[in-house]
Formats: C-alpha cells, sequence, structure tokens
C-alpha cells in the first residue's frame, strides 16, 4: 500500500519570508502564498511543518491538507472579490 505518484505543479511554495513563484506572479497565487505566510506567522515553521505533513498523511492528499483548504477557501473568495471590483457593471 504505496501512496500514488500524480503530477502536480505547485504555483508557489512558501518558506517562513521567502516566496519561490513557478510561473508569473498572478494576484490569486499571490494572495494564496500569503495565506500561508499569515498561518506560519501564529503557528511558528516547525509547528506549521508538523500540521501540513500530518494533514497530508492522513488523507495522502494535499487537497485535504486543513491549512490548504482554508488557504483555497480564502483564495477563492478573493478571487470572487477581485472580479466584482475590476467587472462590475452599472
Amino acid at each position: 500500500m504505496g501512496i500514488s505518484r500524480t503530477s502536480c505543479t505547485l504555483a508557489s511554495f512558501t518558506y517562513i519570508d521567502v516566496w519561490v513563484f513557478h510561473d508569473e506572479i498572478a494576484p490569486r497565487a499571490l494572495f494564496h502564498t500569503l495565506v500561508h505566510a499569515t498561518q506560519m506567522e501564529p503557528l511558528g515553521f516547525e509547528r506549521y511543518v508538523e500540521l501540513y505533513v500530518c494533514g497530508f498523511v492522513k488523507d495522502r492528499s494535499w487537497l485535504a491538507i486543513p491549512l490548504e483548504e482554508q488557504a483555497y477557501k480564502l483564495e477563492a473568495r478573493f478571487g470572487r472579490e477581485l472580479r466584482g471590483h475590476f467587472f462590475r457593471r452599472g
């Protein structure tokens, strides 16, 4: 029983105060990264990594990691607000 390997490209990687982006920095990707930086601030790096890894090991899916769930929900909300701000009719 192993972990299946699937192809996945991360938009960015957050390491304390260093943010690495794979491609052009889109507003949503930047916001998602800022959520992770904000999560890391009160938790500290070691606790953040512990929660992240334990979340992955539990369900073997990075989408099910509670820290990622929170970041994606906030990112989606940001995206809706961003669209509403720039493309508002009337």
